[in-house]
């Protein structure tokens, strides 16, 4: 005969309570093990800055000890003063902004540089070009486009020296001007003289006692024509190709000489100066091709 299994109900009450017990002690001892936590917070990846900025001064001029009241910047007519800046990204907050001292400096927005009218034989200045390179070091060079030497209006003594009214003609000294064939005036259009009659003179200092760039370099001086060529056909770097952060800068001074004469009158020359700037690290060599400064 089966044998039955009998269980109060107070014994069984009693049995679930020792359970319960036993489970909230194994609980207990699970959260006593050794446990320690560690975070990292605020992680991120930012990309790195490079921004050029660019600017463009006559720091000095001769035009036969008179002021020459047509010599003015960033098209708003406001005088140049001779007042060389050291450093003239310092002196602007808004672009493009002509400086108490004259320097015209842009960031973004293009802006006329230098105009000069009624410059004749024995007329000279000095410009400071320089590129401020912010953040990573970049390699930079300054191109030259839209270069334009037109004829112009033909005066009567400029009639007289030049009939033709051609690209060429010879200075009243004997000099001549045929410094350039038209297959070597690559990007630059005109039939005017003045290009090839005014001598330009590159360097990386300016010794304003002397009047005298110091020290120059040949090898980016000669004719504007040249020059301009020269920023037409690859551009010139600053820092002799090298990169930086910071300021450079270089100088230029043109000089029409004494014995030019007539060939000159009512020429006029024009061009666009472009500034590029292209990152240093990561880069094996510098991308330009252009002519080491």
């Amino acid at each position: 005969m089966p044998q039955e299994f009998n269980i109060s109900r107070r014994k069984a009450l009693a049995a679930l309570g020792t359970i319960g017990v036993a489970s909230a002690g194994a609980g207990v001892g699970t959260t006593a093990y050794f446990n320690d936590t560690e975070s990292f917070e605020n992680n991120s990846v930012q990309a790195g800055t490079l921004n050029l900025q660019a600017s463009v001064d006559v720091i000095d001029y001769d035009f036969g000890g008179v002021n020459n009241t047509n010599v003015v910047a960033s098209g708003n007519n406001v005088p140049f003063d001779t007042d060389e800046d050291t450093n003239p990204f310092g002196n602007v907050s808004n672009y493009p902004e002509t400086t108490s001292k004259g320097a015209v400096v842009v960031d973004g927005d293009a802006a006329v540089g230098f105009q000069l009218g009624d410059v004749k034989p024995g007329d000279s200045f000095v410009l400071k070009v320089c590129a401020n390179v912010l953040g990573n070091p970049a390699y930079v060079r300054t191109t030259a486009s839209n270069v334009a030497d037109p004829e112009n209006d033909i005066t009567e003594p400029e009639g007289d020296d030049d009939s033709s009214g051609n690209d060429y003609g010879t200075k009243d000294d004997g000099i001549d001007l045929e410094q350039s064939s038209p297959g070597d005036n690559d990007g630059i259009s005109g039939d005017g003289e003045l290009d090839n009659a005014i001598e330009v003179t590159v360097g990386g200092g300016y010794d304003s006692q002397a009047g005298e760039i110091d020290p120059s370099i040949s090898r980016l001086s000669g004719s504007l024509n040249k020059v301009l060529n020269d920023l037409t056909d690859g551009g010139i770097d600053f820092r002799g190709g090298s990169s930086f952060t910071g300021v450079a800068c270089y100088y230029a001074k043109f000089e029409i000489p004494d014995g030019v004469g007539n060939i000159i009158q009512g020429d006029s020359v024009s061009f666009d100066l472009e500034f590029e700037a292209a990152q240093a690290r990561n880069n094996s060599s510098n991308p330009f091709d252009a002519v080491d400064s």
